[in-house]
């Protein structure tokens, strides 16, 4: 099993979900409250469920590799499950989502927030924040699709530094090997 692997996916879910619903309980700070309106606006709830659906695929993905009898998958199941449970449970969290706003707040005027709240509830701005996932994932395809060309160029540069760098990792292998009364 890679928990390094697992806790960087939760970590990752959540550190790329800087776009629920708005706080029950409104804060008082004016740019805050238009920054969440900004997340509301901006689907945030829909890109929280595409988060945990990773985090749930992610898991998923790890669980087929995970122990070779039923009881050691059934035990990381169970831990998936739990896992999955807090993380959404912290991500749909009314705290985490008024952090957020706090963080818009800080980064747009007030004048700024009001503009960019009025775009995106204008059917311009509505239609942009609907397709917005498309449009990112085809352009991320599109990117793949043209640096596909570049491969045996980047191949050809990873072959001529794996000596390189294999020779400086003995290096520090050896730095590190030596007793702790020996200089490094």
């Amino acid at each position: 099993m890679r928990w390094d692997t697992l806790w960087n996916a939760a970590f990752l879910v959540s550190s790329s979900l800087a776009t629920g619903a708005a706080a029950a309980s409104q804060p008082e700070d004016v740019k805050t409250r238009l920054a969440i309106e900004l997340m509301q606006a901006t689907h945030y709830d829909r890109n929280i469920q595409k988060g945990i659906d990773r985090l749930e695929d992610a898991l998923a993905k790890e669980d087929s590799s995970n122990g070779s009898c039923e009881a050691s998958r059934a035990a990381y199941r169970e831990f998936s499950n739990a896992l999955v449970e807090k993380a959404a449970a912290s991500l749909r969290s009314e705290e985490l989502q008024v952090k957020i706003g706090a963080y818009y707040a800080s980064a747009f005027s007030e004048d700024e927030l009001r503009g960019i709240v009025a775009f995106y509830q204008s059917p311009l701005g509505r239609k942009l924040a609907d397709r917005m996932p498309e449009i990112s994932k085809q352009a991320e395809r599109l990117s793949e699709k043209f640096h596909e060309q570049f491969r045996p160029e980047l191949q050809k540069i990873g072959e001529q530094y794996r000596p390189i760098i294999q020779e400086a990792a003995k290096t520090c292998e050896t730095a590190s090997a030596k007793p702790s009364g020996e200089k490094k």
